[in-house]
Protein backbone atom coordinates (compact mmCIF):
# COMPACT_ATOMS: atom_id res chain seq x y z
CA UNK A 1 0.00 0.00 0.00
CA UNK A 2 0.99 3.60 -0.48
CA UNK A 3 0.03 6.34 0.80
CA UNK A 4 -1.04 9.74 -1.13
CA UNK A 5 -1.88 12.66 0.99
CA UNK A 6 -2.64 10.87 3.97
CA UNK A 7 -5.30 8.39 2.22
CA UNK A 8 -3.88 3.87 1.64
CA UNK A 9 -4.42 3.09 -2.17
CA UNK A 10 -3.32 -0.24 -3.54
CA UNK A 11 0.05 0.34 -5.78
CA UNK A 12 -2.18 -0.26 -8.98
CA UNK A 13 -4.23 2.57 -8.66
CA UNK A 14 -1.57 4.76 -7.44
CA UNK A 15 0.43 4.89 -10.47
CA UNK A 16 0.01 3.39 -14.15
CA UNK A 17 1.77 0.57 -14.93
CA UNK A 18 4.95 1.64 -16.65
CA UNK A 19 5.20 -0.82 -19.65
CA UNK A 20 1.66 0.95 -20.38
CA UNK A 21 2.29 4.43 -20.11
CA UNK A 22 5.47 4.04 -22.81
CA UNK A 23 4.13 2.39 -25.24
CA UNK A 24 1.04 5.17 -24.94
CA UNK A 25 3.63 7.97 -25.23
CA UNK A 26 5.73 5.99 -27.82
CA UNK A 27 2.23 5.83 -30.00
CA UNK A 28 1.84 9.70 -29.31
CA UNK A 29 5.33 10.63 -30.32
CA UNK A 30 5.37 9.09 -33.22
CA UNK A 31 1.98 10.36 -34.74
CA UNK A 32 3.00 13.78 -33.55
CA UNK A 33 6.09 12.78 -35.68
CA UNK A 34 4.42 11.53 -38.76
CA UNK A 35 2.22 14.64 -38.94
CA UNK A 36 5.30 17.35 -38.23
CA UNK A 37 6.87 15.43 -41.31
CA UNK A 38 3.76 15.35 -43.22
CA UNK A 39 3.81 19.05 -42.69
CA UNK A 40 7.25 19.31 -43.87
CA UNK A 41 8.42 16.46 -46.19
CA UNK A 42 4.88 15.82 -47.86
CA UNK A 43 4.77 13.17 -50.88
CA UNK A 44 5.57 14.10 -54.33
CA UNK A 45 3.82 11.71 -56.39
CA UNK A 46 6.46 9.84 -58.76
CA UNK A 47 4.08 9.65 -61.54
CA UNK A 48 1.98 13.28 -62.06
CA UNK A 49 4.32 14.95 -59.87
CA UNK A 50 1.90 16.46 -57.46
CA UNK A 51 2.20 17.09 -53.57
CA UNK A 52 -0.23 14.44 -51.78
CA UNK A 53 -0.58 13.76 -48.12
CA UNK A 54 0.95 10.07 -47.57
CA UNK A 55 -1.28 7.58 -46.49
CA UNK A 56 -0.32 6.03 -43.42
CA UNK A 57 1.13 1.84 -43.49
CA UNK A 58 1.70 -0.51 -41.25
CA UNK A 59 5.05 -1.66 -41.66
CA UNK A 60 4.38 -4.82 -39.03
CA UNK A 61 1.80 -6.06 -41.19
CA UNK A 62 2.77 -8.97 -43.67
CA UNK A 63 -0.29 -10.23 -45.76
CA UNK A 64 -0.15 -11.71 -49.13
CA UNK A 65 -2.82 -9.58 -51.57
CA UNK A 66 -1.75 -5.74 -50.16
CA UNK A 67 -3.21 -3.35 -52.82
CA UNK A 68 -1.06 -1.63 -54.92
CA UNK A 69 -2.02 1.82 -53.67
CA UNK A 70 -1.11 0.22 -50.12
CA UNK A 71 2.39 -0.69 -51.26
CA UNK A 72 3.26 2.40 -53.05
CA UNK A 73 0.94 5.07 -51.07
CA UNK A 74 4.10 7.11 -50.06
CA UNK A 75 5.29 8.02 -53.62
CA UNK A 76 1.73 8.21 -55.55
CA UNK A 77 -1.10 10.06 -54.99
CA UNK A 78 -4.30 8.18 -55.41
CA UNK A 79 -5.26 9.24 -58.57
CA UNK A 80 -1.96 7.56 -59.88
CA UNK A 81 -1.89 4.20 -57.97
CA UNK A 82 -5.28 4.12 -59.09
CA UNK A 83 -4.58 3.71 -62.31
CA UNK A 84 -2.44 1.26 -61.86
CA UNK A 85 -3.62 -1.83 -63.86
CA UNK A 86 -3.02 -5.59 -62.62
CA UNK A 87 -2.73 -8.43 -64.69
CA UNK A 88 -5.85 -10.74 -64.66
CA UNK A 89 -6.50 -14.00 -66.47
CA UNK A 90 -6.88 -14.86 -69.10
CA UNK A 91 -3.38 -14.22 -70.12
CA UNK A 92 -0.82 -16.08 -72.23
CA UNK A 93 0.72 -19.16 -70.38
CA UNK A 94 4.06 -18.43 -72.00
CA UNK A 95 5.14 -14.44 -71.80
CA UNK A 96 2.25 -14.01 -69.31
CA UNK A 97 0.38 -10.99 -71.22
CA UNK A 98 -3.24 -10.27 -70.46
CA UNK A 99 -5.63 -11.23 -73.87
CA UNK A 100 -9.07 -11.65 -74.24
CA UNK A 101 -9.96 -15.42 -76.30
CA UNK A 102 -12.77 -16.98 -77.09
CA UNK A 103 -10.60 -20.33 -76.88
CA UNK A 104 -10.40 -20.88 -72.89
CA UNK A 105 -8.91 -18.61 -70.33
CA UNK A 106 -4.92 -18.99 -70.26
CA UNK A 107 -3.07 -20.19 -73.84
CA UNK A 108 -0.05 -19.78 -75.50
CA UNK A 109 -0.46 -16.12 -77.78
CA UNK A 110 0.08 -16.34 -80.99
CA UNK A 111 3.68 -13.84 -80.53
CA UNK A 112 5.08 -16.86 -78.62
CA UNK A 113 3.99 -19.37 -81.01
CA UNK A 114 6.14 -17.51 -83.66
CA UNK A 115 8.87 -16.46 -81.88
CA UNK A 116 9.37 -18.48 -78.29
CA UNK A 117 11.38 -16.87 -75.21
CA UNK A 118 14.25 -18.42 -74.12
CA UNK A 119 12.25 -19.56 -70.79
CA UNK A 120 9.59 -21.31 -69.48
CA UNK A 121 7.08 -18.40 -68.59
CA UNK A 122 7.29 -15.10 -67.14
CA UNK A 123 4.67 -12.84 -64.95
CA UNK A 124 4.07 -9.40 -64.41
CA UNK A 125 1.97 -7.38 -60.90
CA UNK A 126 0.48 -5.27 -63.85
CA UNK A 127 1.04 -3.39 -67.25
CA UNK A 128 4.18 -1.14 -67.87
CA UNK A 129 2.49 1.68 -68.11
CA UNK A 130 1.15 5.05 -65.83
CA UNK A 131 2.26 4.67 -62.16
CA UNK A 132 4.00 1.16 -62.47
CA UNK A 133 6.13 2.63 -64.92
CA UNK A 134 6.87 5.88 -63.40
CA UNK A 135 7.96 4.02 -60.09
CA UNK A 136 9.94 1.71 -62.11
CA UNK A 137 11.83 4.66 -63.51
CA UNK A 138 12.13 6.48 -60.17
CA UNK A 139 14.12 3.41 -59.14
CA UNK A 140 16.32 3.07 -61.92
CA UNK A 141 17.01 6.22 -63.20
CA UNK A 142 17.13 8.40 -60.34
CA UNK A 143 18.31 6.42 -57.77
CA UNK A 144 15.08 6.52 -55.06
CA UNK A 145 16.27 3.19 -53.66
CA UNK A 146 13.32 3.27 -51.39
CA UNK A 147 11.75 2.07 -54.39
CA UNK A 148 13.02 -1.69 -53.93
CA UNK A 149 11.11 -3.28 -50.93
CA UNK A 150 7.80 -1.98 -51.83
CA UNK A 151 8.56 -2.79 -55.52
CA UNK A 152 10.36 -6.31 -54.26
CA UNK A 153 7.13 -6.70 -52.14
CA UNK A 154 4.71 -6.70 -55.25
CA UNK A 155 6.90 -9.02 -57.03
CA UNK A 156 6.85 -11.51 -53.99
CA UNK A 157 2.99 -10.83 -54.05
CA UNK A 158 3.07 -12.16 -57.89
CA UNK A 159 5.64 -14.66 -57.24
CA UNK A 160 3.33 -16.27 -54.34
CA UNK A 161 0.02 -15.56 -56.06
CA UNK A 162 1.66 -17.08 -60.24
CA UNK A 163 3.51 -19.99 -59.04
CA UNK A 164 3.25 -23.45 -57.85
CA UNK A 165 6.79 -24.14 -55.92
CA UNK A 166 7.30 -27.36 -57.06
CA UNK A 167 7.75 -25.79 -60.56
CA UNK A 168 10.09 -23.44 -60.08
CA UNK A 169 13.80 -23.77 -61.54
CA UNK A 170 16.01 -24.97 -58.82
Amino acid sequence: MLAVRGRHHPKSLARPSCPKLIHACTSIVQRVGAIIAQAVFPGICCDCGRVFAIRPTNRDEVKIDIPFGAILGAYLCVACADRFRPVHPPLCTHCGLPFDSPHGPDHVCGQCRQHPFHFRSARSAGLYESALRAVIHELKYKGRDALAGPLGLLMWQTLVQSWDPAELDR
